[in-house]
């Protein structure tokens, strides 16, 4: 591993963030029980989410679940969340979300996903929702604010654009809350 594949300060039992994957943890425990509330998932939910991360999310999902799916590319965060949850209650696919078919996770229930998504390729996962639109039930979804802003914009303003549109056409959008840089470990610098 290259020194600057890594950012964060100190040692820690933890796994560090990787710059190569655009990882910022979310770790306010506010935001992240807001996002598990307006989820709201429930026992029959083919709940998915998408980079877990450290699992932080995944403790608050998993504590209204019997069960969920959860995809990741990072081999060290998916030996600690093998290490953290029994396989009958976190079902881990490591692999990168744009290379996985939702329709082969969903198979006879739609998908409900949640996940605090990467800047480097939270448009390409919205594009994919839209793709794969009949997979997906629902989706709440932390994105960087500019791409928030154009997913939310409307006609006629500078944010306003395809992604926009395609995106809107498939779901019905709505902006939650905002969170600063502090919500996040590393900060992001934007």
């Amino acid at each position: 591993m290259r020194d600057d594949d890594v950012f964060g300060e100190g040692p820690s039992a933890l796994p560090r963030a990787r710059r190569r994957f655009g990882q910022n943890f979310l770790t306010d425990a506010n935001a992240i029980r807001r996002i598990g509330a307006a989820l709201a998932p429930s026992a029959s939910d083919n709940v998915l989410e998408i980079g877990p991360g450290r699992g932080a999310l995944t403790d608050v999902l998993l504590k209204i679940l019997p069960r969920i799916s959860a995809i990741e590319i990072d081999r060290d965060l998916c030996a600690l969340l093998r290490s953290r949850y029994p396989e009958d209650r976190l079902t881990l696919v490591e692999r990168d979300v744009l290379d996985v078919a939702f329709c082969d996770l969903a198979q006879t229930r739609p998908l409900v996903i949640a996940g605090n998504l990467p800047y480097n390729i939270s448009k390409p996962v919205a594009m994919k929702l839209v793709v794969e639109r009949r997979a997906v039930s629902r989706a709440v979804l932390m994105f960087q604010r500019e791409v928030a802003q154009r997913l939310t914009a409307t006609s006629g303003t500078r944010a306003y654009g395809p992604l926009t549109v395609l995106v809107g056409r498939a779901y019905r959008i709505e902006r939650l809350f905002d969170l600063g840089p502090g919500a996040f470990q590393p900060s992001p610098k934007v």
